[in-house]
């Protein structure tokens, strides 16, 4: 199922883009986000490529928590970005991929945001379905859309305080909403990705030192050859 469309914003495109790597503001806009687990890649004011988890309040057939997984990269500063999000970690539940793209409107003052995205429900078959969950997905658009517009309306009137009062005020969030996670053993789908660059740099580094020792070995092998056809030379020569 494909969605296609914009939205507008009455900001300016830097708050937009700024928001969009914003753990606190992500938090927010999240329908029914009860947390939010930070990989330690995301820090506070970082604009490139992410991924973190989420959990959402609702509970899905099973009587589990919904666990989702964002990640954000291939991005143009300013201009584009691509998204995956993944419910519940295992692509059977959605999975929804696609890009946004930025752009100021001068005349109208305000930031567009242009979207194409692919949702999958694989466990959804059939045509019956397709227009309640279409417009089901149309209205969470929607809502993200509008609770986004919500957040930058408070972060310019925080910052309109501060520069009115001339002192700096700590930002507004809601304390332990958002975590920096260390490695665990048990799995959960933000410590996967985890996981796997972790494995992919010790791999890199046994097949460096597994190449170090090979050609250690080949010159040593190399160094005794010639220093035997040397001494033999010699003593032929003698």
């Amino acid at each position: 199922m494909k969605f296609e469309g914009s939205q507008s914003f009455q900001f300016p495109i830097e708050m937009v883009w700024d928001a969009l790597h914003n753990p606190e503001i992500l938090g927010q806009i999240i329908p029914s986000c009860s947390r939010i687990e930070r990989q330690p890649g995301l820090l506070a004011g970082s604009t490139g490529d992410y991924a973190m988890g989420f959990e959402i309040s609702k509970e899905n057939s099973a009587g589990k928590p919904i666990i989702g997984w964002l990640e954000v990269d291939r991005q143009t500063h300013l201009r584009y970005m691509t998204i995956s999000v993944t419910l519940n970690d295992s692509l059977t539940y959605l999975k929804s991929e696609g890009y946004i793209s930025f752009h100021y409107n001068e005349k109208e003052h305000q930031t567009e945001a242009h979207f194409t995205i692919d949702t999958q429900f694989p466990e959804m078959r059939g045509i019956g379905w397709s227009a309640g969950a279409y417009n089901a997905a149309i209205g969470v658009i929607h809502l993200i859309a509008e609770s986004l517009n919500t957040a930058l309306a408070q972060l310019e009137h925080t910052a309109g305080a501060e520069n009115a009062q001339k002192e700096h005020l700590p930002p507004r969030s809601e304390p332990g909403r958002v975590t920096v996670l260390s490695r665990v053993d048990s799995p959960a789908p933000t410590q996967a990705m985890l996981r796997r660059i972790e494995e992919m740099r010790e791999r890199k580094e046994h097949d460096r030192m597994r190449a170090l020792t090979v050609y250690g070995v080949a010159g040593a092998i190399v160094a005794a050859f010639l220093t035997g056809a040397i001494i033999g030379f010699r003593k032929k020569n003698s």
